[in-house]
């Protein structure tokens, strides 16, 4: 499912809400930044010696402030012969506490293309993204979803 590979995470946020109905508490200084995680796959050959990473993938997120967020995601995988793409994009605000971060979607969509299965894109708009989070002593950002897994680490660019 692609949200596995996004951002559908653990706890609410309970907070204000502006004008909007987005949230209107500050993030902590700690989280404030552009955050980027790239990760690259072992490379497979198919039988007529095309090879490719079996994942590559590429996310950014920008939160300011003030509580606005950026996000988006790029990730391929290939294991032929099938290959799946996905997007994702989003924005709006965010909030968080100490453990977890709350985006509330304002603009967004989810697109997944699989040349061997189903292929589906949502409209995120009014979405909550949820996760735990924690920051490592190196400055580090890793991010658990609401299935257990961890996306990262994250780098403050």
């Amino acid at each position: 499912m692609m949200r596995s590979w996004l951002w559908v995470i653990v706890a609410a946020s309970g907070c204000g809400r502006d004008a909007d109905g987005g949230p209107t508490k500050p993030l902590p200084p700690a989280l404030v930044g552009e955050w980027k995680f790239e990760q690259l796959g072992d490379v497979q050959c198919d039988a007529a010696g095309k090879c490719h990473p079996t994942i590559a993938r590429r996310e950014r997120m920008k939160l300011a402030a003030d509580g606005a967020f950026e996000y988006s995601l790029y990730a391929e995988s290939h294991f032929p012969p099938c290959k799946l793409v996905g997007h994702a994009q989003g924005k709006g605000t965010a909030t968080a506490t100490a453990t977890t971060l709350a985006l509330h979607v304002r603009e967004g969509f989810v697109k997944r293309e699989d040349s061997c299965g189903k292929s589906a894109e949502t409209n995120e708009k009014g979405q909550i993204w949820k996760y735990t989070y924690e920051l490592a002593r190196d400055g580090t950002l890793m991010l658990t979803n609401d299935e257990g897994t961890k996306v990262g680490p994250y780098k403050k660019s």
